[in-house]
This record gives C-alpha cells, structure tokens and sequence, in this order.
C-alpha cells in the first residue's frame, strides 16, 4: 500500500519551499504520494492540492477574520478527508493560524507531525512554543537562533539550512544580462518587489512607485525594475503602475528574480522571504511594510521584537532601513535609497553585513536534509507499529 503525506502550505514561499521538499522526498522514495492544501508549485511536484489557498493568501488580521467562513470551511473538508485518508505524517509549512489549529485534529487522530519551517515565535512571543510542543512530533527549522530557541523546552528540533541558498543564485555575466535587457551601462537600477499578496502589493507598492518618482528627480539616470510574483495578475500592477508613477518608465518581469537583484544598485521590499533573496544576492536594500489600520492595531500590541525585516532580525541588529506602517512614507523611503545610493562606503558596509547574513543560514542543501529526516522519522514510527 503506497504510503501518504498530507503536506499543507498557505503562502508563496511556503509553496515553493514545500515543492521542493516534495520533489526531495520522491528522489529518495518515489512511492510516497502527497496530498493536502498549497499552490501551483506544489501541484506540479506532484501534490494532489484539495484547495489553492496559496493563490487566496490575505494579509492581515482583520482580512484574515473577514474570511473566517473560507477556512472554517477548508478546516472542516479536511479533518473529513483525513480520516478517510489515513496519513502515515503531516508536514506543515510555517502559516501558524491554520497549521497549529489543524494540528490539534491530527494529534487527537494520533497523525504523527513534523513542522517544517518554523512560525515566528520569535515575533510574536514564546506562548506558541508551548502549544508546539504538545502538538508537534519534530520540528525542522532553517534559522540557528530558532534552534536556540526549542532546545530548552526538549522539543525535538533540527536546523536543515535554509532552502533559499539553493534557489536564489544569479545565473551568467551580470554585465551581459543587462545588455539582453537594453538597460543603460552608466544607470542606476533601482528594483521593486512589492509582495506577493493582492492586498500587500495594494497597499505598499504604490508607495513604493512614489518613492520612485522622488528618486528619479534626484537621480535622473535612474532605471526602474518591477518584480512580479507569478501568483499576480499583470492587470493589478498594470493599473497601480498607470495610477502611481505617470509617464515615467518601469519594465515589469516575473522570471530571472536572481538575476534582475544581480544587475540592481538598491532594490525596495516588501518585508518578507524577498528580503532573505535580496541579501543572498548580496544587494543593499529598503524595506517597507503596510497593514490595515485595523490588524495594526492588533499587531503592534502582539509583535515583541523592535526589526520586522528578517535580515535585521537575524543580524540583531538593524543592518538595512525598515519603513513600517505610517513611517512607509515615500518622502522618508526617497531619501534614504538616495543617501545610500550616493555613499559607496555605505553600500560596502550593508554589503558586508549582508554577506554575514547569509553565511548564518549554510549549510545548503535545505530541501535534502529535510528529506532525510522525514523518512527516516517515517520509517521508524512505522517500524514501531
């Protein structure tokens, strides 16, 4: 009887981490069968997806309680197809407000749980650990300091690495990519990466496009690049660009992610995995954040740490600027991307301090190490049967 991974993802990292997190699986054992909730990298690995709730992500608390319905109907659609099912494991992708409450019906059914990239305890507080460990058999983490954290409340916790390492690599000459792209050889890039939600990219990235013309007065020979989550529709950014930045020039991409930062000068973020991609490439950065003035309300008394961006959270330390909530001004945003754009001591420093970044988040081979480990959890649990 071929054995059966339920695997639930809710965000387009999370997708793209748990395909290839399938894809490793089947390479070592190419019987196991997945099934559950994530995106369309997910199902082309070969996950049989009950629910798209990568390409529906909402922002914010209150988004998240205006669709309540939505996923008290998905919560209930698959406690049913589990106990039908019957799988031999759960792997659960970060998304704490789904997993760690669907979680409690595979502990009470006796489904052996390993949570593959950890939620943010670390942001919002330590009372999640408690939950987890009641709930989760084994916690595989791609941050050190997240390690540091489970070791003393005797959860079983292993660091694979982070599965960004093995993604986020520029491919040829940097200096031929940006001919194929007739981008000017004495230009400065500037790169947008406005998130990969609907409601993120409507609140931030005309922002940003504000930013941008302020920047562009300042320097004019200034070139702008936007890059596209292949989960958005080319329309929503058509008519935010239309709306926000006039006559002036800005080519939109949703491939070459890797290699659009390599030839960037600055790129402006939306907080998030980009700003890991961003550091990785090695590229000095702004990032920006912006909720509903509703979730904020909620959030600024939930978030127990003073850096959002994940870079200033690993460094402990504030290596890159972070303009959040009613500080995301574009005035505030232009001036700072200006004053690092014209002080070559500034950029080599958050470039070094970059470099630190990613030197924290080896070893490689994430997805591999993962792998491992789940079967070999899996086998020995059914080993005991």
């Amino acid at each position: 009887m071929q054995r059966k991974i339920l695997i639930i993802a809710g965000e387009a990292s999370s997708d793209l981490h748990g395909s290839n997190l399938v894809k490793a699986v089947k390479t070592l054992d190419s019987d196991i069968g997945f099934f559950g909730l994530g995106g369309p990298l997910m199902k082309a690995s070969g996950v049989d997806i009950k629910f798209d709730i990568v390409s529906k992500a909402f922002i914010g608390i209150a988004e998240v309680f205006k669709h309540i319905g939505y996923f008290m109907n998905i919560y209930n659609y698959m406690t049913n197809l589990i106990d039908r099912e019957k799988p031999s494991l759960a792997i659960l992708i970060d998304y704490p407000g789904f997993n760690l409450r669907f979680a409690k019906a595979l502990k009470k059914r006796g489904i052996p749980i390993i949570y593959y990239i950890s939620p943010q305890v670390w942001a919002w507080g330590k009372n999640r650990i408690n939950t987890i460990k009641q709930l989760v058999n084994k916690m595989l983490v791609i941050f050190k300091f997240e390690k540091e954290l489970y070791d003393p409340y005797g959860i079983d916790c292993n660091f694979v690495g982070h599965p960004l390492l093995d993604i986020a690599k520029p491919a040829g000459d940097k200096m031929e990519f940006k001919k194929e792209l007739n981008l000017n050889d004495d230009s400065l890039i500037i790169s947008l990466l406005p998130g990969s939600r609907q409601n993120e990219i409507k609140r931030i990235l005309p922002i940003m496009l504000k930013a941008c013309c302020l920047i562009n007065k300042a320097l004019p020979k200034s070139q702008f690049i936007l890059i596209k989550a292949n989960i958005i529709s080319n329309n929503l950014i058509n008519k935010i660009v239309r709306k926000f930045f006039g006559d002036l020039e800005i080519r939109t991409y949703e491939n070459n992610n890797y290699n659009l930062l390599n030839i960037s000068d600055i790129a402006l973020v939306c907080s998030g995995t980009a700003t890991l991609e961003t550091a990785i490439i090695g590229k000095p950065m702004i990032v920006i954040y912006k909720v509903g003035f509703f979730s904020w309300l909620i959030l600024k008394n939930l978030v127990k740490i003073s850096n959002i961006a994940l870079v200033n959270v690993i460094a402990n330390k504030r290596i890159v600027p972070e303009f959040i909530q009613f500080k995301a001004r574009p005035s505030l945003i232009a001036r700072e991307a200006i004053g690092i754009l014209q002080n070559p001591q500034k950029v080599l420093r958050i470039e070094e301090e970059l470099n630190f970044v990613k030197e924290s988040l080896y070893p490689a081979g994430a997805s591999e190490n993962a792998a491992k480990i789940i079967l070999d959890y899996l086998n020995k649990t059914q080993e005991g049967k």
